[in-house]
């Protein structure tokens, strides 16, 4: 079966319309821009018409969403359709829960995607392909969750539909990690974060030859407990030729952190395990030393990661960023 295009017949008894499908059942797609709001709109506009009419007309606004990637609005012509009590066929149910999944409405999605196996089981067109999504909606409820936690000290910046997400594995006592932190940092901020092109992730990757790395990573996540991740990054990097605890809590207390709170933190067990999490996560992406950014396609996971290794000059973590956008669009 082709991943790139297939062509589905859709019948509804209710209707008895025969609507031909050009959808693409490749996973996860980049989604258009979307209007939501106008498309609710336009449902209400349509109440004083027929079912029979309406159904129709949702159907080939749905095969126009999907061709168009924008599948939230395609969502809100499935639930349009199902008000209306439309008897949906098999593989249309198939097709609704491919919506919901690429809209990032992943428990709807894996229900949808169970619906449609309970109707069809193993002789299902889509069975092989239901199995795959659904395993994929089920790895990406876990990051989603893994972002939460990051959402939750603070550690990412950007938004979350930029094109490129950047993973970043630092060491608080590394030099060359301060060194980027320093110089390469505040230009991607202002000239990719902040316009929306990128959604900068840090993570942690402390050395075991540098002793006090782990303690400052935590120190740093127990400021962003507080709402102020980035300004303790920024000031233990300034300050990284002295991570010992009391000098953490000093730094603590320049931010305006809360005494209380931060020590209660930093001389807790918090933050540790995720920091080890982190390390773990550095390994099986082959990184191997500090500073390290993992650049990948949010919405393109079919293109290959880039991994970027040391203090690089702003102008070439630049250019790979553009040319890694340029892969993205293609």
């Amino acid at each position: 079966m082709s991943i790139k295009t297939l062509v589905v017949l859709i019948i509804f008894s209710l209707v008895g319309a025969v609507i031909y499908f050009d959808i693409p059942v490749k996973s996860f797609l980049p989604m258009g821009s979307e209007n939501v709001h106008k498309v609710k709109k336009n449902i209400l506009k349509d109440a004083s018409l027929p079912v029979s009419v309406r159904a129709d007309k949702y159907l080939k606004e749905i095969k126009k969403k999907f061709r168009n990637k924008k599948y939230k609005e395609a969502v809100v012509y499935f639930e349009a359709l199902e008000r209306l009590n439309v008897e949906l066929e098999p593989s249309f149910i198939f097709f609704y829960a491919k919506a919901l999944l690429n809209a990032d409405n992943i428990d709807r999605a894996i229900d949808k995607f169970y619906e449609y196996l309970g109707i069809t089981g193993s002789n299902g067109e889509y069975y092989n392909n239901a199995l795959d999504l659904i395993a994929e909606a089920e790895e990406r409820a876990e990051d989603n969750k893994e972002n939460d936690k990051l959402l939750a000290i603070g550690s990412v910046l950007g938004d979350d539909d930029a094109p490129i997400t950047i993973t970043e594995y630092t060491n608080y006592q590394c030099p060359y990690c301060k060194l980027f932190s320093e110089k390469t940092f505040p230009k991607i901020k202002k000239k990719f974060i902040n316009k929306g092109k990128v959604r900068f992730i840090s993570r942690n990757f402390p050395s075991d030859f540098h002793p006090y790395a782990r303690k400052a990573a935590q120190a740093v996540s127990c400021a962003g407990d507080q709402g102020k991740y980035w300004e303790m990054r920024e000031e233990v990097f300034n300050n990284n030729q002295n991570l010992q605890v009391e000098a953490l809590i000093d730094y603590a207390a320049n931010i305006g952190l809360d005494d209380g709170d931060f020590q209660r933190c930093i001389y807790s067990m918090t933050h540790l395990y995720s920091i080890e999490e982190d390390i773990e996560r550095a390994n099986a992406a082959g990184i191997q030393g500090t500073p390290s950014f993992v650049m990948s396609a949010t919405f393109a996971p079919d293109v290959e990661d880039v991994i970027i290794v040391g203090a690089i000059p702003y102008s070439d973590f630049a250019a790979d960023i553009k040319e890694f956008l340029k892969e993205t669009r293609r």
